[in-house]
Parts: C-alpha cells; sequence; structure tokens
C-alpha cells in the first residue's frame, strides 16, 4: 500500500501496518481527549483520520473510524469554542 498525505511519508506499508498506525494514533487521541489536552488531541485525531480515509475503501470498520474522528473533532472545537 502506497500512502502519500500532507503529514505522512509513509511507502510500501501494508494494511495491517497502516491500521496500526492510525488505530495507535486514534488511541493516544482518545486519552489526550480524556485528559482535557486538546491540542494534542486535535492533532492525534488528524493525524489518525487522514490514515484511516486512506483504509475507508478496504471495510466498513474503518470508515466507521472515520466518522468517530470527524465527530471527536467537533467536539473538541466546540469545546474550544465555549472556552
Amino acid at each position: 500500500m502506497r500512502i502519500e498525505c500532507k503529514t505522512f511519508n509513509m511507502l510500501d506499508l501494508t494494511e495491517s501496518e497502516v491500521s496500526f498506525f492510525a488505530e495507535s494514533l486514534y488511541r493516544e487521541a482518545d486519552s489526550d481527549f480524556d485528559d482535557d489536552y486538546m491540542a494534542l488531541a486535535r492533532n492525534n485525531f488528524e493525524r489518525a483520520l487522514q490514515l484511516f480515509r486512506v483504509l475507508a475503501h478496504e471495510s466498513e470498520w474503518y470508515a466507521l473510524r472515520v466518522k468517530r474522528c470527524e465527530e471527536k473533532l467537533e467536539e473538541i472545537e466546540a469545546k474550544s469554542e465555549e472556552k
């Protein structure tokens, strides 16, 4: 699998390697969100979202992860507007 996007420069990774990396970013973002580190959470959710979008055509599970990342980013935006 070849991935090209602004944030990442990863070439010839397998789907499972990309999935592992995306899921790691997602878990870290979720932890940052729970600990109220919104800037870190936003950055990690955005990076995970980019990878999950690449994988979304592979399965519905990845598409659900895309949706969940987008929802979390909306929550972060709403929280930042409250302050």
